[in-house]
């Protein structure tokens, strides 16, 4: 036995596009085929079902407070948009500072 015969066989790993792209050419009429099917099925399925709408709402009555949701939920988070607003002006000063000092 010679060293070439010893040695496994490599594998072909390769992908070649050209032959890919034939296989599928050759296949088109039965993918067009499958794709059209599928898409009349869809289609059918979709016309025949019933047209269902449903909507659900919680409503609760006004309040006595004076104030709506809205303002009391601008209200809760007013103290979080200062603080980020806060932030970014420390953010700034920071970066002057940075800058002033090079």
């Amino acid at each position: 036995m010679t060293l070439q015969e010893n040695m496994p066989q490599a594998f072909d790993d390769e992908i070649d596009l050209r032959e890919l792209f034939l296989v599928l050419w050759d296949g088109k009429v039965w993918i067009s085929a499958i794709t059209a099917a599928a898409a009349a099925i869809s289609v059918f399925v979709a016309l025949s079902l019933p047209n269902i709408y449903e909507s659900k709402a919680l409503l609760a009555p006004k309040s006595d407070g004076g104030s709506g949701g809205l303002s009391r939920l601008a209200a809760q988070y007013g103290g979080l948009a200062s603080l980020a607003g806060m932030l970014g002006i420390v953010w700034v000063l920071v970066r002057h500072y940075a800058r002033s000092q090079d």
